[in-house]
């Protein structure tokens, strides 16, 4: 105990499936991305349905951002606004759009 690095620690807790409960675009609420889901994996490599198709790509984690990475794409760099056990909220910039994505960690509901 008490060695454990912070990557460490975001690693652990972002490991899993983590679906959408609420999406922003431009600061607005958006259904388009209703689907959307983030499955990370302790390896390092990561699936995700963002840019419209079930793709796997490669993500590394800090305290406060991770960064997926894949051959014909350059990186996403998702801010850690917040992130627990069950919840997280992500935020980047894609194609000139701010999204805030909100997530719900699969295996545990809100009371």
């Amino acid at each position: 105990m008490g060695c454990e690095s912070e990557e460490d620690k975001v690693q652990q807790m972002i490991t899993g499936r983590w679906t959408l409960t609420e999406a922003q675009r431009n600061n607005r609420v958006t259904e388009s991305l209703a689907s959307l889901y983030f499955i990370f994996r302790e390896e390092g490599t990561m699936e995700t349905n963002l840019l419209g198709t079930e793709e796997m790509y490669f993500y590394t984690v800090s305290p406060t951002e991770i960064i997926q990475k894949g051959p014909r794409m350059d990186p996403i760099k998702y801010q850690i606004n917040q992130l627990s056990d069950s919840s997280a909220e992500l935020s980047t910039s894609l194609r000139n759009f701010n999204f805030v994505f909100k997530l719900r960690k699969d295996g545990f509901h809100e009371e």
